[in-house]
């Protein structure tokens, strides 16, 4: 009897001993991580952060002689990275400080308090094994990168908290979930007040502009109305192939704020454009060597000094290309385009800068839509050997110049009266308001608008509707005719004025000669 009460003491004692080796065996490292903030990492793989306030930012160690994947951040915990499977961040926690866990490759869940209402830049970027992300409804912004390059994220969910979504503004960059490979959606809560999704995509809250396309999904999709891609929204989708810009999509955000490089994927093979971009064509296609095919508009609006600066810099497996009417300089636009054959230029090009087609060994043909003489009038400047050794095809030999220049001696003349131009006498007098063509597609977006000017002057196009005046400006390059492209919903006033130099106007009706008055749906 006594053996056996000692037996069953010697085994409680045991017992009690181990429960308590193993409950002090739990927590393998600690310690400070901001003010009145501590940090534990248990034996399981668990990473908790406790305590009042905001974590403190971290940098990165950067060694030189290791590849990128090697770099670590500074956090006490940084270097335990490989061993963390799970982080907590308790409630009391204010911000996730930046670079915290960056390179956590066996981080697989992330369990954030409400409290939280920043996660700093690269918190959580190249946390490879991440695959859903439900972001806390409390955080108001997510930094840039913070979850850049967690290639195996399929999912994030933004609540309705959230404020901003920073924007990086680099090559090879954009916003806090570049380089997410596998991320096949971004779901947005329907009461957020700036953002808002569609099939998986990111937007502003009306949907206006693209802001972050799913970098996983290999089809192009976007909402009908949308009419900017801003700059980010495709740099890191490198499944897509073959992207249709369809003819909603007004403007393609190039903002680089010094940087330079293109806004679209290194992916893409082929793409056609919408007919309404009238801007932003600098670098659009620079670096795209598997691009070997462009489908441009046949024409773009007549703008101011309209150039194609870089556009397609080193794509060097395109084969051919058409650049629209009304173009008027080219800068560099094809230089290292190594496999370029057949290039067709525009009447209306003004100026061939320096190196244009520099490094097109392959350039066999030129095809210009105007005549010889209008060729001969074009400012061609160095490093373009290329261009001159190859074919040169004239589609319009007559002599004739731009058929919307009335001083062209060639211009079609109505057969009735020869000695009138088709196009008919600018107004006797201009001070009277005349009502004028106005075209528009469906929805009343994309009007049309054309009036007879005196060259120099600047037209300045006023669209109101319901309190709200979209202005824009254009120089007439002559007198004639001139067409200038706008949107205005149905119901608009639209008004346009002449005047010596740019001006802008704001909410009064300025003391200018108003050539055109149009009050309908357009």
């Amino acid at each position: 009897m006594k053996k056996r009460l000692l037996l069953m003491l010697v085994l409680a004692l045991l017992l009690t001993f181990g429960a308590t080796s193993a409950a002090w065996a739990a927590t393998v490292d600690s310690g400070e991580c901001g003010d009145n903030l501590t940090w534990t990492l248990d034996s399981d793989g668990t990473l908790t952060i406790s305590g009042n306030g905001a974590m403190e930012d971290y940098e990165l160690e950067w060694d030189y002689q290791a590849n990128e994947e090697n770099h670590t951040s500074t956090a006490p915990w940084g270097k335990k990275g490989d061993t963390v499977k799970k982080i907590i961040v308790n409630s009391g926690v204010t911000n996730i400080g930046a670079n915290s866990f960056y390179f956590f490759d066996n981080l697989e869940q992330i369990d954030i308090a409400s409290s939280v209402y920043v996660i700093g830049e690269d918190a959580f970027s190249h946390c490879e094994n991440l695959e859903v992300v439900d972001i806390p409804n409390g955080v108001k912004y997510i930094e840039k990168d913070a979850f850049a390059n967690c290639i195996n994220l399929t999912k994030i969910s933004i609540p309705a908290s959230v404020l901003e979504i920073e924007v990086q503004y680099r090559h090879e960059s954009g916003t806090s979930f570049a380089g997410c490979d596998n991320l096949m959606e971004i779901k947005v809560d329907s009461n957020n007040s700036n953002y808002s999704s569609y099939k998986g995509a990111l937007y502003d809250k009306e949907k206006f502009t693209l802001l972050a396309y799913p970098t996983g999904k290999d089809v192009f999709e976007i909402y009908s109305g949308t009419k900017i891609i801003s700059y980010g929204a495709l740099l890191n989708c490198n499944k897509l192939t073959d992207i249709l810009i369809p003819d909603n999509i007004e403007y393609i955000h190039s903002d680089r704020q010094g940087f330079y490089g293109s806004p679209l994927p290194n992916s893409i093979e082929r793409i056609k454009l919408s007919k309404n971009i009238t801007d932003e064509w600098s670098y659009l296609f620079d670096g795209k060597d598997n691009l070997i095919e462009v489908i441009l508009p046949e024409s773009l609006p007549k703008s101011i000094n309209l150039s194609f600066y870089h556009t397609f810099e080193n794509c060097i497996n395109l084969k051919e290309i058409k650049v629209p009417e009304n173009v008027t300089s080219l800068n560099e636009t094809f230089a290292g385009c190594e496999k370029l054959e057949t290039v067709y230029l525009p009447v209306s090009l003004k100026t061939i800068a320096k190196n244009t087609f520099s490094r097109c060994y392959s350039l066999k043909k030129v095809i210009y839509s105007g005549s010889e003489t209008q060729w001969a009038a074009i400012n061609i400047e160095n490093g373009n050997n290329f261009m001159a050794d190859a074919e040169m095809v004239y589609l319009n030999n007559s002599g004739a110049t731009d058929p919307e220049d009335p001083d062209d001696p060639n211009k079609p003349t109505d057969p009735e009266n020869p000695d009138k131009p088709t196009n008919p006498d600018k107004p006797t007098n201009p001070e009277k308001p005349a009502t004028l063509p106005i075209t528009s597609t469906p929805g009343g977006l994309g009007s049309r608008l054309t009036v007879r000017v005196e060259g120099g002057h600047w037209l300045t196009v006023q669209v109101r509707r319901a309190g709200t005046i979209v202005l824009s400006s254009i120089q007439a390059p002559g007198t004639g005719m001139v067409t200038l492209t706008f949107s205005a919903a149905a119901g608009s006033v639209v008004q346009v004025w002449e005047t010596e130099n740019e001006m802008t106007f704001t909410n009064s009706v300025p003391n200018n000669k108003i050539l055109a008055t149009n009050v309908k749906n357009v």
